[in-house]
Parts: structure tokens; sequence; C-alpha cells
């Protein structure tokens, strides 16, 4: 399957005393700090569970409570479900060939998976140490791998690269935006290995990856060694006198990143701006309020409502704000907390919402580290926006429709600017 070059996630960085909030992307299973690859039909990146794969987790959990220590098995008691895996207990302790062979720390995860997958949301999670740790190094806003986004091109015959981040290996070995990668590590990229080759040019810090890249009508080779670097969350351009800003995603590099873009662009005369959440699947809401604070006048930014019907205001902006002409480019993988932006754009500033219904993911979930660097992720509350509505499961409705021709769907990394159907839409709704 198709993929897109992405190394950055949306979670949320949690102190190691404290539950933080956050709001986290629509089914999206970590794979973090990794060169991904897009469909190119820019499908969302969305986890799919595989059914038995999900039976095996909930067997190993329920063998895992059945034979954990005794102590365990007394704090988690008390209930029928318990008494249950008690008596499952008895059985394997009386009855497993291998039961000196259990590795308990295996098991104490796999009961940790099972238990929270019993809640049935999608939303909440159980994170290993492993798993934790990449979790916070994603929602600092850092990556690994060689820093470039790119997209499986048939017609190119290998992958072609839209975005290079900046200041990353792959910019400082001279890789540009619309190269093609024809080879990794002398071979081809076809079809049939694009997973593979997906999966080589990832690799690990430290080492080399060699890339055949065809140019135009020159061929090039291109040597590069993966390491650390700061994600690329935002970008943009001038598009004549507007101010276009792409966010991809809200992590603790978002705010700066958007922030420098902004500033350029109104040094460069910017008279309104167009805000592209498309694809954006979410990530911290403190980072999306950030960015709210530099647009919106002094206002609460949404609210959340709890468990026990309290409500607490997400964000408050202060006075200063960036009073120019918004419009905001949403589409069905617009969720989470870019919404809650596009919602709060639309309430306070009137932002003209363009392009598709946005995913509807409007819950907030608290993350919870455990005393052996493991967490545990659950949804506490509904999410409103700053115009005290709701929009979970509902999605925003947009006030300019736009969309790409199916011909356009195949190849759309290649428009940019007005040859884009939603930015030329959105241009058309400034005037």
């Amino acid at each position: 399957m198709n993929g897109e070059f992405n190394e950055n996630e949306n979670f949320e960085p949690v102190e190691p005393t404290d539950a933080t909030e956050e709001l986290l992307e629509s089914e999206q299973t970590a794979e973090p700090n990794t060169d991904t690859v897009e469909p190119k039909t820019r499908r969302v990146k969305v986890s799919t569970l595989i059914i038995s794969s999900v039976a095996c987790l909930v067997c190993g959990a329920l063998i895992a409570l059945a034979i954990v220590p005794n102590p365990l098995r007394m704090w988690v008691g008390g209930s029928s479900a318990y008494d249950k895996l008690a008596t499952i207990e008895e059985i394997i302790n009386a009855n497993f060939k291998y039961i000196d062979e259990v590795d308990e720390s295996q098991l104490a995860d796999m009961l940790a998976v099972g238990y929270v997958y019993g809640l049935g949301d999608p939303y909440s999670a159980y994170y290993t140490a492993e798993q934790y740790e990449k979790l916070q190094f994603s929602n600092a806003g850092q990556s690994y791998g060689i820093g470039i986004s790119g997209v499986m091109y048939e017609d190119g015959g290998g992958i072609y690269i839209v975005r290079v981040t900046k200041n990353s290996p792959a910019e400082n070995s001279g890789i540009k935006k619309g190269d093609i990668v024809t080879a990794v590590d002398g071979t081809a990229v076809t079809a049939d290995n694009y997973n593979e080759q997906m999966d080589a040019i990832r690799g690990e810090i430290g080492t080399t990856v060699k890339l055949g890249i065809k140019r135009g009508s020159e061929s090039l080779e291109i040597s590069t060694t993966r390491s650390e670097f700061v994600g690329e969350s935002a970008s943009g351009e001038m598009i004549g006198e507007v101010g276009y800003i792409a966010i991809h995603t809200f992590n603790d590099a978002t705010a700066p990143q958007f922030n420098d873009i902004l500033d350029s662009h109104i040094e460069n005369g910017a008279t309104s701006l167009i805000i592209d959440l498309r694809d954006n699947t979410g990530g911290l809401v403190n980072s999306a309020c950030e960015v709210l604070d530099r647009l919106l006048p002094e206002c609460d930014l949404g609210y959340a409502v709890y468990q026990n019907g309290s409500r607490k205001v997400l964000a408050h902006s202060d006075k200063n704000e960036v009073d120019l002409p918004i419009s905001v480019i949403v589409n069905s993988r617009t969720a989470s907390s870019s919404e809650l932006v596009a919602a709060a754009l639309r309430d306070v500033a009137g932002a003209k919402l363009v392009g598709e219904k946005s995913y509807g993911k409007g819950i907030m979930q608290t993350t919870y580290p455990l005393g052996d660097g493991s967490a545990v992720r659950i949804t506490v509350a509904e999410i409103y926006t700053a115009g005290g509505n709701q929009y979970h499961g509902k999605g925003l409705e947009v006030d300019v429709f736009a969309e790409y021709t199916e011909e356009q769907a195949a190849t759309w990394f290649l428009l940019s600017g007005e040859n884009d159907p939603y930015i030329a839409a959105a241009l058309q709704s400034l005037k």
C-alpha cells in the first residue's frame, strides 16, 4: 500500500508526574519519527485494526491477567470478570506446559492493552515504555530519518517528493521538492517492492542511504545520512498578496514555525491569509490554541465538558491579533484539534471554510504516565468550539465547497497555487 513520507506524529508530551490533555488524530496508529508515504489519492493514514490481530491481543491480555502475581490480582480483583480470570489462572498454573518461560513484562503489557481495548473506545490506548518514549519525542516536534515527504508516482516510475524539511539531511544533501526517487541503495522503486523501499529509506539514525534521483531530464545519485531533526509542522508561500500557510500537524514545533511563516508573509505585504488544514488529523490542543491566539482577539478558544459535567476553558486568547481576512481549507480528513482551529476562526474571525465537510472528532484524551515508563490514554471530555458548538460525530460544514476531479485526485501532488481547486476556491472566497 502506498503512503506518504511524514516524520511527525500527533501526540502530547507528558510530564513525569502529571496527566496532560490532548486532542488526537482520528484512529491513527503511531509510527513516530519515520519517513512514511501517503497514497497518491491523498487518503488519510488511518489505522486499520485487523480483527485477528485484535483477537490475539485480547486473548493475550486475558492470559496475562490470569497468571500475573497474586498481589496484582488482589489489586484488580472484585468483579465477575476478574473472578473468571482467576479461574483461568488456576487452570494455567496447574496445566500450562511452559509456565516457567512466561515473560512477565510482556504479560503485563498485554494485560494493559486488552483492558484498554475492552473499553470499546478507538481513541483510548496503552503505550509500552518504548512506545511512550517515542510518543513524547514526536510531540516535541522531533523527527529522524532524512526529512522528505512523497508519494508513489507510478507514471514517473518512483517516489515523487512533495516536501523537503528545512535543515534536514535531505535538504542539506541537495534533494529538492519535485525530485523523483527512482532507486534506494541501488534497488529500483517499483509497485511490487514499494513497501520494502519505504522501510529502506526510513533506516536507522547514523546510517547512510543512497538514492537514485530523477530531476527533469537529469539523473542523479545522492547519498545522505539519517539523523534527528525538527520536523516540518507548517509550511507556506505567498500567492500574490495572499499569505498561504499549510499546517500539517499540531505539536510543540507548530506554533513557532507558524509564527515565523506568518511574520514573513506580513513583512511581504500579505493582505489576507489562507490556512490550509487538509489532512491535518490533529495533535496537541495547546499547540492549536497558540496558533489561534496569534490570529484572534481576546476570547475563550473553546471548552471541554468532563465526565462529571464540569466545564473547563481550553485556553484564552489575548487582545493582540493579526487582523486580516482569513479563509480556511478543510477536507474529510481534517480532524480533532485542526477542527477546533477551523471552527474558532469561523466563529470569532468570520473566516470562510472551504473544501469538504471535516471528519468530526471532537473529544479529548488525557495521557497518564505509569510508574514503569509506560502510559495509558483515555477519553475524558467532549470539546465545544469558541462559538459553543459541538462537532464530534458531525464534522464542520463548509461555506464554499471544493474538491478534486478524478484526474486531479490521481496527481494532486503536482497541483499548487491557483491550479489546486481548493486553493483556487479559497482565493475566490477572499475577494
